[in-house]
């Protein structure tokens, strides 16, 4: 049974260290996208594509790993902030009477 611990433990440090190599190769393909950029901005997109396709795959290997799922990322355009208006002043008091304290 520690056996089965100890080899699942050494695959898991594995993979981190696998997840930190490939970081660590996508900030390299980073600069040389900026470098490109200024020369093709068509094989500069295309870099940015596989470097969106590659971080995927690491959020993959990271959920895999923790076991902790990330929620979906959303792209728009944020809306207004809600609050329920019956709990500003229970949210707010404490800090306006430190506010009418400091004055």
């Amino acid at each position: 049974m520690i056996t089965g611990l100890s080899e699942e433990r050494e695959a898991k440090l594995n993979l981190i260290g696998a997840i930190a190599q490939s970081q660590t190769a996508v900030a390299r393909i980073l600069d040389s996208i900026a470098d490109l950029s200024s020369y093709s901005e068509e094989t500069a997109g295309h870099l940015a594509v596989h470097i969106g396709q590659m971080a995927k795959y690491q959020q993959a290997m990271a959920q895999l790993l923790t076991g902790i799922a990330f929620p979906p990322v959303y792209h728009g355009t944020p809306e207004s902030p809600w609050m329920n208006k019956d709990l500003i002043p229970l949210i707010a008091g404490p800090f306006m009477r430190e506010l009418e304290v400091a004055q």
